[in-house]
């Protein structure tokens, strides 16, 4: 017949944050963390390492397309009430208007398409119409 387990009682006087409890034949280890001390000082940062090989360069991309045109010079040589231009330029662009005096010129523009105007003065005049 075999002996009956006997029972062992710990008791624990202090709070404690036990992490282990170890039974080895008659002897109980007990384990604990205890309080966490303060955080340490900060150490110094070490040396940046070598810096890696440096890769083959890449291919050549493909050709990019040509300048667009931005601007369009127009000149009206003989007086007109009226100038017709056309632009080409595939916008409705700002229009400036000037005489051959490089005085700028007031005019009533009327956008017919992307690529048409007209500008219509109070009087026939004569100069240039930048487009932008």
């Amino acid at each position: 017949m075999t002996e009956p387990a006997k029972k062992k009682v710990i008791e624990v006087y202090q709070d404690v944050n036990v992490s282990e409890v170890t039974v080895q034949s008659n002897e109980i280890t007990i384990s604990s963390t205890g309080v966490q001390g303060p955080k340490g000082e900060t150490g110094q940062t070490g040396q940046v390492g070598p810096q890696g090989a440096t890769g083959p360069e890449g291919p050549q991309g493909p050709p990019g397309q040509g300048a667009t045109t931005l601007s369009y010079s127009f000149e009206q040589q003989s007086d007109s009430a009226s100038w017709s231009i056309i632009h080409n330029l595939g916008y409705r662009p700002a229009v400036t208007v000037q005489d051959y005096g490089k005085i700028t010129i007031e005019g009533e523009i009327n956008h017919i398409d992307a690529s048409n105007l007209t500008i219509t003065f109070s009087a026939p005049i004569s100069g240039y119409a930048y487009l932008s």
